[in-house]
């Protein structure tokens, strides 16, 4: 058996290239950021992260449809509310609504109990209007 030959320490420098970088122009998104504080691009990407979506659903133009319609319903019912408080009441909805059906998803569970809801919100408009109120 041979010896065991100590490790060489070897010194390496390297210099990352200067790389300019325009601060108007949006670099990425950081859950930690506002909704106002987004880029319109990304404005959506804290309920993606919340429901999980990978990258590759993102871009899925029924998914965003969906994930607009949940942010819309939040809006509408807790104005100004930041990512934190818009995750904590889909909590809570998500505790009175239920679990998805298996095969379903978490987002299109909740799309689908605010669609209706927003459904409801319309008849009782149109209800109020023809009482004359």
């Amino acid at each position: 058996m041979e010896p065991i030959q100590p490790l060489k320490v070897i010194k390496v420098s390297a210099k990352s290239p200067s790389i300019p970088i325009d601060p108007t122009t949006p670099q990425g998104y950081d859950s930690r950021m506002g909704d106002s504080e987004l880029a319109e691009q990304y404005r959506h990407y804290p309920l993606m992260d919340f429901f999980g979506m990978d990258i590759n659903e993102r871009g899925d133009d029924k998914l965003l449809g969906q994930v607009k319609d949940v942010h819309t319903w939040v809006q509408r019912r807790f104005p100004n509310s930041d990512a934190v408080n818009t995750a904590r009441a889909l909590r809570i909805l998500e505790r009175e609504v239920g679990l998805p059906q298996l095969g379903d998803t978490r987002l299109n569970n909740l799309w689908a109990y605010i669609s209706i809801d927003n459904q409801i919100d319309d008849l009782e408009d149109q209800k109020r209007n023809l009482r004359g109120h």
